[in-house]
C-alpha cells in the first residue's frame, strides 16, 4: 500500500466520525485507508481533539516548510558548486553529502541528493573518487 495523505474531504470525515466511532480501526476501514494513516493523522494533527480545518492547514505548512528546505542546493552557491564538481568525478550523492558533513559541518537533505543523482545522469567524465573504485582482487592460481 502507498502512502497518502488524507484530503480535506477525509479529515472531515474523520473528524464526524471521531465522534461516532471510537475505534481508529474501524474508521479506517469506512475510509478506505491503513489504520497507521488515521494514527499518523490523529497523532500529527490533534491538540486533544481533532479539528479537521486546523489539520489541514497544519499540513499545509508542513509541505510548505519541507518544499523550502529542498531548495539548498539551488540557494547556496558554494554548496552547488561543489556538488557539479564532485559529480563530474562520478562521487554518488552519498559520498558527497557525507564529505560535506565532514569537511563543512553542512548536509544536504535527501531531496539534495536527488537533484545531484539526476545531474550526475547528465555530467562526469568516467572517474570515480578513491573512495568509490573497488579493490583489484588476485586471482588464485589454478595449479
Amino acid at each position: 500500500m502507498s502512502y497518502h495523505q488524507l484530503s480535506l474531504k477525509q479529515r472531515f470525515q474523520l473528524e464526524t466520525l471521531l465522534k461516532t466511532m471510537p475505534v481508529q480501526k474501524d474508521i479506517a476501514h469506512f475510509l478506505g485507508v491503513d489504520p497507521g494513516t488515521i494514527s499518523r493523522e490523529l497523532s500529527r494533527n490533534s491538540d486533544g481533539e481533532y479539528d479537521a480545518r486546523k489539520a489541514e492547514a497544519k499540513n499545509r505548512q508542513r509541505r510548505k516548510s519541507a518544499k523550502k528546505k529542498t531548495k539548498k542546493l539551488l540557494t547556496d552557491g558554494f554548496v552547488q558548486a561543489y556538488v557539479e564538481e564532485k559529480l563530474k568525478l562520478c562521487w554518488s550523492p552519498e559520498q558527497i553529502a557525507g564529505r560535506l558533513k565532514k569537511d563543512f559541518e553542512n548536509t544536504i537533505c535527501r531531496a539534495g541528493k536527488n537533484i545531484c543523482a539526476r545531474k550526475k545522469a547528465n555530467t562526469g567524465d568516467g572517474t570515480a573518487p578513491e573512495s568509490a573504485k573497488k579493490p583489484v582482487r588476485r586471482q588464485r592460481n589454478s595449479e
